[in-house]
């Protein structure tokens, strides 16, 4: 769709709204929608997904972030419009425009004061024209942003800046959830398992060794779920990464995959070694380098999402599987020889 420009959130088309003596052609639009400006919007963090690396305190605490949107409306400047260009276009015949500024005008384009066109007349520069993006569903929100844009103008759809200013920033503009989710999603840190296990030095040949997550008193410590909700304005979403599973592999070639409840389970003499997370390695390490085996501890999370638009929740949906770094573990497992005397 067309970039539309200089028109009110009721103008249906481009020339009905542009100022008919100022010769605005097609060639002298925008392009197509692919041309809207992208806005610099804030974003706030926050839940014990955060891991730290990322500013945040590693506990949970909240974090800013910046994120580029498209904006629906913004300063568009034209080249062509220069102080003298402008000037002999509206400000020469300024009394005979169709819609001059005025009390009780309800014009399709709100020309600039004539004080202001006589200023900027021989300055270095050139005028911007307030523009908006028609994207068919989303004009309403376009309109609005522009009405918005040419209020804080005093209503003129058409601004000065000065040779090397920028024109003003647009309103800003809303964050959609799918890119809040998006953001929370990429700010998602999995923890390396904090992995303990028993025997907590030597094992031994045929007996379960049990691994487990520990505990602590953080809230990342241990095998838990995982959130980061990314806020803008009345928009959010909040990304989930559940539990799934705790893999432990041994470079001796035996592999444990556990659930979340058995990856938190500290090892007891009372329970069942079916209750834990637990590897049985048949040969000694004794021949190994470094005389040990080298164990890693793997977890694997399930992420979701939701969120929230103008007070309405968001159903979201899934984001796959998310892994953790790997804990290494250094597990010496010894032979015990057993003599029978007759």
């Amino acid at each position: 769709m067309p970039l539309l420009v200089g028109l009110t959130a009721g103008a249906l088309g481009l020339l009905a709204a542009a100022p008919a003596q100022a010769d605005i052609t097609d060639d002298q639009v925008g392009g197509d929608a692919g041309d809207g400006q992208l806005t610099a919007v804030a974003v706030s963090l926050s839940g014990n997904g955060l891991g730290g690396g990322d500013g945040s305190d590693g506990g949970g605490g909240g974090v800013s972030v910046s994120v580029q949107v498209p904006s629906p409306c913004w300063w568009e400047i034209m080249e062509f419009a220069t102080g003298e260009w402008i000037y002999q276009e509206w400000g020469q015949n300024y009394d005979e425009l169709d819609d001059p500024v005025g009390p009780g005008y309800d014009p399709g384009f709100v020309y600039p004061p004539l004080e202001e066109i006589e200023a900027h007349r021989d300055e270095p520069g050139h005028w911007a024209f307030g523009t908006l993006l028609n994207q068919g569903d989303s004009f309403e929100a376009a309109s609005e942003c522009f009405d918005q844009l040419v209020a804080a103008n005093g209503g003129a759809h058409a601004i000065w800046v000065a040779e090397g200013d920028t024109p003003p920033q647009p309103p800003t503009p809303p964050v959609p959830p799918e890119l809040l989710a998006e953001v929370a999603f990429e700010h998602l840190d999995i923890p390396v398992p904090d992995t303990l296990r028993s025997p907590a030095a030597d094992s031994y040949v045929n007996l379960p060794t049990w691994f487990w997550v520990q505990p602590g008193d953080g809230p990342r410590d241990g095998f838990v779920p995982l959130e980061v909700t990314a806020t803008a304005g009345d928009n959010s979403a909040t990304v989930v990464a559940d539990p799934d599973r705790l893999t432990v592999r041994s470079s001796a070639g035996v592999t444990a995959a556990c659930s979340p409840e058995q990856a938190r389970r500290s090892y007891a003499s009372d329970l069942p070694d079916s209750a834990g997370c637990s590897l049985v390695h048949t040969r000694s390490s004794a021949t190994v380098p470094g005389l040990a085996y080298a164990v890693t501890a793997t977890g694997a999370y399930v992420a979701s999402w939701s969120g929230q638009e103008d007070g309405a929740p968001v159903a979201g949906g899934s984001l796959g599987a998310v892994t953790s770094p790997a804990a290494e573990i250094a597990l010496p497992v010894a032979e015990v020889q057993t003599i029978v005397v007759d």
